[in-house]
């Protein structure tokens, strides 16, 4: 059950009432709901909900055939799009993938031409989609779905970055009224597997100081607006979103909270350009070396040392079940850890990141619940301890350099 006093439709969704309200949408429809499975949830407190299903239905009485299924509320109603329900008030929508109501360009996405194979990569119902596209010759490239009115201002962001000399997609094809853009294939290995497998040739790790601060040099001209929360702001959103699922979590939260409430948004004369969401998934490697940087989508203005936070906060979620595998990515991230807050941190203030990564593992511990993992429950508390440690040790390291000062 998620309880969001500002959303109340939320119980409707996600708990015992949801089954009743999608087999009302689809009976609506023409079909019978024989079985259904919550295995995605998008929560913003105070603001909106989506959850995606795993369905069997059966249409206008043929044999039961699987159906993703997608049902959303926000403070507003049902989005514009959906199939609107009300019961007791209360007011929410459901459709069908890859009906998307917002993402206009989703069943052209994902529809194959003969000779052609698609395979979906990503899906956050309402917000962005990814699709690999395999051609009949072999070539692969990659569809990204976006709201239409943010196509035309990724499309710049990717000739920006590229004209900069960064390690971008070149976009293909792009249709920024619907919001399908086709991008290269980049080559190399994803550094998150080579992680992972502890493949040989992880990128030394002044390569990805490198990426950044290059990043950060980048002039955006007027797509440089800044977007997304403070640190302080975002982690207090994302606290808010587990203490709907896990209210016994409150002393824990409020300690993180408490520690990062002071970190604010950079102000626009002193705002660089920054990915907004970037961690070793994002980047390519060759031979040893950063080769590519992908997903544009967050590149805005704000703080480099938030996108080495997010970095580093991803880092210590990696777990590998070889002992020495994970000690061996312990001692990378570390090392990380040092050259982001020398070359981003006020004064070269490891506490400082620390805070920050804190902050990121508060939204990381969102994760588990959203995607419905087998024990979630476990893991989201296992996040919040690191970032519980992290506050601790990072108050106690000002704390000596207080009193050394």
């Amino acid at each position: 059950m998620i309880d969001d006093p500002l959303l109340p439709a939320a119980r409707h969704l996600f708990g015992d009432d949801a089954e009743d309200l999608v087999r009302v949408a689809v009976a609506h429809v023409g079909g019978e709901l024989v079985d259904l499975q919550p295995v995605q949830v998008q929560h913003r407190p105070g603001a909106d909900l989506v959850v995606r299903y795993e369905a069997q239905v059966a249409w206008h009485g043929a044999p039961p055939r699987p159906e993703t299924l997608l049902a959303a509320a926000t403070t507003e109603g049902a989005p514009p799009g959906s199939l609107p329900l009300e019961a007791d008030g209360l007011a929410a929508g459901v459709w069908r993938y890859p009906f998307d109501p917002v993402l206009t360009a989703l069943q052209a996405a994902v529809t194959p031409e003969p000779g052609e194979h698609l395979e979906v990569v990503a899906y956050r119902p309402t917000r962005r989609a990814v699709v690999r596209r395999v051609d009949a010759a072999g070539a692969t490239t990659y569809r990204k779905v976006v709201r239409p009115r943010e196509a035309a201002r990724l499309v710049r962001v990717h000739e920006r970055l590229r004209a900069a000399g960064l390690p971008v997609p070149r976009v293909l094809h792009a249709d920024v009224d619907t919001g399908l853009i086709e991008l290269e294939a980049l080559g190399g290995d994803n550094l998150r597997d080579r992680f992972v497998d502890d493949r040989t040739g992880w990128p030394p790790v002044h390569q990805l100081v490198e990426l950044m601060a290059a990043l950060a040099e980048v002039d955006l001209d007027g797509d440089g607006r800044p977007g997304g929360l403070g640190v302080g702001d975002a982690t207090a959103a994302h606290a808010g979103a587990l203490l709907a699922i896990l209210p016994e979590e409150r002393a824990r939260l409020g300690r993180i909270v408490d520690a990062v409430a002071d970190i604010e948004r950079p102000g626009p004369a002193h705002a660089r350009t920054i990915h907004g969401d970037l961690y070793e998934a994002q980047i390519m490697v060759t031979d040893g070396s950063v080769s590519g940087l992908l997903d544009l989508d967050d590149v805005r203005l704000g703080d480099p040392l938030d996108d080495a936070a997010v970095m580093i906060g991803h880092l210590h979620l990696v777990r590998p079940a070889d002992v020495a595998h994970r000690a061996k990515l312990g001692r990378y991230r570390r090392r990380l850890r040092d050259a982001l807050a020398e070359a981003f941190a006020p004064g070269g203030d490891r506490a400082e990141l620390d805070r920050r990564t804190a902050g990121v593992l508060v939204g990381l511990a969102t994760g588990p619940f959203r995607a419905q993992t087998h024990a979630w429950r476990t893991e989201v508390r296992r996040r919040l301890a690191l970032a519980d440690r992290l506050v601790r040790t990072a108050s106690r390291d000002e704390e000596i350099l207080r009193i050394a000062s």
